[in-house]
């Protein structure tokens, strides 16, 4: 019987719908170590026995995740082990007042579960991760997948903080907040109570403070000591620590309308004192009480009066950082919050990041980006200097109702992109370019068009809008889809203050065709420039001295042109979001005019059509002060403007005048992206392309292209692989092959984990046409990665490269597999296979069934061991720990045959000792390094190619800033046994050298036999594909023409080998990175690369090489 109920549980796991294990992929923040076993999961529903042990006490929020989930608790049944342990391994914590260490492990099996934590609130954390493994699932059938995490915050402090003191918000609401956020691992709430507004927290001793009279915002209203208690009780349970915040003596005109006297007189300390005293007992739990100390003329003398009576009743203090006139370390608080460009740390006290963090002046797209991609305060992770983050609300400017402040200020999606940065750690700059804090800043709130930063902002999206549709769905929430909003941007033109002047975009806004790149305006060229985002800063609040946008030197009296392509699968009305001046919630800016858009004179057309402006509530109304309500100036606080999509491409475009308006806070920007009719979701199945350039794998149907351009990207380009596929993954890292049958592989890394090799699961799969090209079977598994498998191996597959064999239809494909990042892998003779700590090598074998007509795979076979004792010296000591493959291609030898197949040689990647090459002579199944153990043919190589010249000298192409590192391999005779290496040259340091943007991505190099046209003289023609934009950007192909001496051996030496070079064809004009190639039967080059939108799509592209010599050359088809 119990065999039966186990094979049962595991045939639940195959065939449950995949939503109902979508928690796995979903949990935000992400985990930092994260193992899927692949084992049948833990079914809710049952009862269960919870036993606490070591000092665990019991967990009332994971007493009712269980109930609320149909467990009942029981003295029997699936048991729910919960321990404290003394430490977990490799879990990063330091010394917080008040903060206790929140690393756990989670351990899910069938019929266990298993949590460890140093401390009880571990536990509370590790309760939040099941609430999100469980989230999603069908009502009833709730499972929680199998897996092993361990688990850990970079910083321990992760806030939010609400301006109750000017904007009241009910206890129910804040309760339910708490229990919201804190599902995010969310765990500090800064609670401010008093302002100029209103003193909003009870005091027995001195019942004026809260009279109706002294208020003038939400009159009567405030918290009540039980009130209070009820909040702190609620975040006590889900691990929420309470800051509670009573300002002094600044921001206190309500005190002052109730007392009749001021903070700072003898009267007032009295009665400040008195009012801590009952903070301090109301909110017993709270370690400290913020004081606050801003924006007033103040005393290091009163300001310590204040913390050390704070201090005297068992508490810390904090207090704002800067404070007018005050150094830090006159001041005796334990506590700073930095705000603004002036806030820095103060040595010896905790410190939180709050400086850019204020959500009142936000959009609601593009600075959520910015602090998503930053840094805490320059750091990677917390210390005691650094504690964490806080997301700030300041309500100023009274909003109508409790849901506006959610919506306008976009709470939930800018808390909880604030908490996973501080939970998960990283960030490659911090926001500002002022580096008063450290040298790493600049990151603004662009989205990159491609690249790591991009990758990581959309991985989150995903999960948010996962969130947002499930455990957030009855919440205010204005985020929507934007990582697949594409733009072209024009240079701005200089409008002499005249915003109605007309360019030339403008003029040929209706032309037929697409939009050209450039335009000629007064002798001068005005270039274009993608930006990816549904909200874009041309010019950023804060200046680009502080805070970079899509402009380096924005000026006044300036018009730019933005422009898209929507393609629409059918004919639809749509909600559009479209806004071009985010109000502040902390100003009185006035509302534009009747049928304006805003005060600069912002205009946009829908297919030629303009799009009339909404009607604003507060038009004509003079914004004397900020109890005059904002209203409808956002798009947050209206419906979208309903539009008309015809079936195809629909052209949006945006005329973006700049000029010194009446705004207090000076950006220049537009919002617009394409919504349901309600605005709560980005309408499905549209693509945004400034080009017109997808193909049907994109939207399942082909877009009408232009015939404009169509030379330039013909139609029979492919997107074999779109990011993200139907369960949310992206696909990287391409590597194509032909078969002597003319099949052609199309390969890719399709990541769950969002991430290379190391990080979790990583598939590769494959795309195979059968007819040059032009159509393409349904991609399929080569190797499957199994996430948390217990084999080390078959975590995860990737970065194949791959041959197919010239004569025999038979492929090889090498990969990197396994656990390990391959900067942290420790390869020895002692490791063994089921450690973590190898970078791992697999391949595997397809060969060609004639019978059945089929390509029949192998399964994935490590060969670890056999790679790396490779590299043993005389020794037996390693001279290589880690190692991969370089992607794309594997060079098969046109001269050297020894035995049934021609030679391979495949050259990789090593940590700190650059490229080595290898070779086999049987196609795979053994290998030996070319040259000598100790050879460094690329000292300072990253990813390398190889290619073979027709004397069988070997080419090293290897990645890197700016050019290639190339080297040559000489064989001594022809046997092709023994030779030497040349040194290796910088091609962009070397005369006349190739040379390129400073990419950081690989690309691919290949010979092939050519006919030079203007003489019909055949020749050899070396081609190198990189991108060649500043980043990765504009994929092109480079080209030479080979000279040989006149017996046909080569005639180079590494440095002429990089010289002489020409930009051929440019096959990308936008975010775009890796690439490899490869020989057609039909004499064409197959090119496959990464290109944007929506992270990298994998592209296919038939490429002739007339089109990528610019018509100088065209195939020797006899001799290719």
């Amino acid at each position: 019987m119990r065999r039966f109920i186990v094979t049962m549980l595991v045939a639940l796991a195959i065939f449950l719908p995949s939503s109902l294990q979508a928690g796995v992929e979903h949990l935000l923040p992400k985990v930092q170590v994260l193992e899927r076993t692949g084992k049948a999961p833990f079914i809710l529903h049952r009862a269960i026995n919870i036993t606490y042990s070591n000092g665990a006490v019991q967990c009332p929020l994971l007493e009712g995740f269980f109930i609320e989930n149909g467990c009942t608790l029981a003295g029997k049944g699936a048991a729910v082990k919960v321990s404290l342990v003394k430490s977990i391994k490799g879990a990063h914590d330091y010394a917080l007042h008040g903060y206790e260490n929140e690393a756990y492990t989670l351990k899910v099996s069938a019929n266990k579960i298993h949590i460890e934590a140093v401390t009880n609130i571990g536990v509370i954390r590790a309760t939040q991760t099941l609430m999100q493994l469980a989230e999603g699932c069908e009502k009833g059938n709730e499972t929680i997948a199998a897996v092993k995490i361990t688990d850990w915050p970079a910083f321990k402090l992760r806030g939010y903080m609400h301006d109750t003191g000017r904007s009241y918000i009910p206890v129910d609401e804040l309760i339910k907040q708490i229990e919201l956020l804190s599902r995010f691992k969310v765990n500090t709430f800064h609670w401010h109570l008093t302002e100029n507004q209103a003193w909003r927290f009870e005091i027995k001793a001195y019942p004026e403070l809260t009279s109706e009279s002294s208020m003038t915002r939400h009159e009567g209203k405030y918290y009540t000591q039980e009130e209070c208690k009820a909040v702190m009780a609620a975040a006590k349970k889900h691990g929420v620590i309470v800051i509670p915040e009573i300002d002094m003596p600044g921001h206190s005109d309500a005190f002052e309308r109730a007392m009749g006297f001021g903070m700072q007189t003898e009267k007032g300390k009295k009665v400040v004192k008195a009012a801590l005293d009952e903070v301090v007992e109301v909110f017993a739990d709270a370690p400290y009480i913020h004081i606050g100390g801003d924006e007033v003329s103040t005393t290091d003398a009163y300001l310590n009066e204040m913390i050390a009576h704070v201090e005297s009743k068992g508490k810390k203090a904090g207090i704002w950082n800067p404070i007018n006139g005050i150094g830090q370390d006159a001041l005796d608080a334990s506590l700073a919050q930095m705000w603004g460009t002036r806030g820095i740390v103060a040595p010896g006290k905790a410190n939180i990041d709050c400086r850019y963090n204020y959500t009142n002046h936000f959009d609601v797209f593009a600075d959520l980006v910015g602090i998503y991609k930053s840094t805490i305060y320059y750091k990677e992770k917390g210390d005691a200097t650094v504690a964490g983050t806080i997301s700030a609300c300041w309500n100023d400017r009274k909003l109508e109702s409790v849901a506006d402040i959610m919506a306008q200020n976009n709470i939930y999606a800018n808390i909880i992109a604030s908490a996973e940065r501080a939970w998960i750690g990283g960030g490659k700059h911090y926001i500002d370019n002022c580096n008063n804090g450290g040298t790493n800043g600049g990151g603004g709130v662009m989205l990159p068009n491609s690249g790591d930063e991009y990758e990581a902002f959309a991985d989150w999206e995903r999960r948010f809008l996962f969130h947002k549709a499930n455990s957030l769905k009855d919440e205010p929430i204005p985020y929507v889809k934007q990582t697949n909003v594409r733009w072209r941007i024009t240079e701005a033109f200089p409008n002499g203050g005249d915003a109605s002047k007309v360019f030339p975009p403008e003029e040929q806004m209706n032309e037929a065709g697409i939009l050209p790149d450039n335009y000629q305006y007064n002798g001068i060229t005005y270039h274009t420039g993608i930006a990816t985002g549904a909200g874009i800063y041309l010019r950023h609040t804060w200046g680009n001295n502080i805070i970079s946008a899509y402009y380096d030197t924005p000026l006044y009296d300036q018009t730019a042109y933005a422009w898209t392509y929507v393609y629409s699968p059918m004919e639809q009305e749509a909600g559009a979001i479209i806004e071009f001046q985010n109000y502040s919630r902390s100003e009185q800016d006035p509302a534009p005019a009747a049928g304006q858009w805003d005060l600069y004179g912002s205009n946009i057309w829908l297919n030629g059509a303009p799009i009339p402006a909404p009607s604003y509530e507060n038009t004509g109304i003079n914004i004397s002060n900020k109890e005059i309500t904002l209203k409808n100036e956002n798009f947050s606080a209206r419906k979208p403007i309903t539009v008309q999509l015809k079936k195809g491409w629909n052209k949006v475009f945006l005329k973006l005048p700049y000029t010194n308006a009446s705004y207090r806070l000076d950006k220049w920007m537009f919002t617009f992206v394409l919504t349901e009719k309600e605005g709560c979701k980005a309408l499905d199945g549209l693509i945004y392309s400034p080009d017109q350039q997808m193909s049907e794998a994109d939207s399942g149907k082909t877009p009408e292209v232009s015939s404009e351009k169509s030379g330039e990207r013909p139609n029979e380009r492919h997107t074999l692989y779109h990011t993200p596929d139907s369960n949310g993954f992206p696909y990287r890292i391409p590597a194509i092959a032909v078969a002597p049958n003319g099949d052609i592989f199309a390969i890719s890394d399709n990541r769950p984990c969002g991430m290379d090799i190391g990080y979790g699961e990583v598939d590769i799969k494959c795309r195979i046409s059968t007819d040059n090209g032009n159509s393409w079977g349904d991609e399929f598994f080569v190797a499957n990665g199994q996430g948390g498998s217990t084999n080390a191996m078959t975590t995860g597959f990737g970065d194949a490269a791959i041959v197919a064999d010239r004569k025999k239809n038979r492929l090889l494909v090498m990969m990197v597999c396994g656990r390990t990042v391959c900067w942290n892998g420790r390869w020895t003779p002692k490791k063994s296979l089921t450690d973590d700590a190898v970078n791992r090598v697999a391949r595997l074998y397809a060969t060609y069934n004639k019978a059945e007509k089929k390509w029949e795979w192998s399964q994935p076979e490590e060969v670890t061991n056999s790679i790396y004792n490779l590299f043993l010296d005389e020794n037996n000591t390693p001279t290589v720990s880690s190692l991969f493959i370089g992607s794309g291609k594997i060079c098969q030898s046109r001269v050297v045959k020894k035995g049934r197949y021609y030679r391979l040689y495949c050259s990789m990647w090593t940590r700190d000792e650059g490229n080595r090459v290898i070779y086999s002579d049987d196609f795979g199944g053994s290998w030996q390094v070319l040259g000598k153990v100790t050879d460094r043919p690329a000292p300072y190589g990253d990813e390398p190619k190889i290619e073979e010249l027709p004397d069988g000298t070997v080419v090293l192409s290897s990645r890197k800033g700016g050019g290639r590192y190339f080297n040559l391999f000489t064989f001594e005779d022809n046997t092709y046994s023994t030779g030497t290496w040349s040194t290796a040259v910088s091609s962009n340091d070397v005369a006349n050298g190739l040379s390129f943007g400073r990419n950081s991505t690989n690309g691919e190099i290949m010979l092939v036999n050519a006919i030079r046209k203007s003489d019909g003289v055949k020749c050899d023609l070396m081609l190198q594909s990189v991108p060649t934009g500043d980043g990765r950007s504009n994929v092109s192909i480079f080209f030479k023409e080979m000279v040989y001496n006149a017996d046909g051996s080569n005639a180079y030496t590494p440095t002429t080998f990089a010289q002489g070079w020409t930009l051929g064809l440019q096959v990308s004009d936008r975010g775009s990175a890796y690439s490899t190639m490869t020989m057609q039967k039909d004499g064409r080059v197959a090119f496959l690369y990464e290109e944007e939108p929506g992270g990298y799509n994998i592209v296919y592209a038939p490429l002739s090489i007339e089109q990528i010599t610019n018509g100088a050359y065209t195939i020797d088809n006899k001799s290719k």
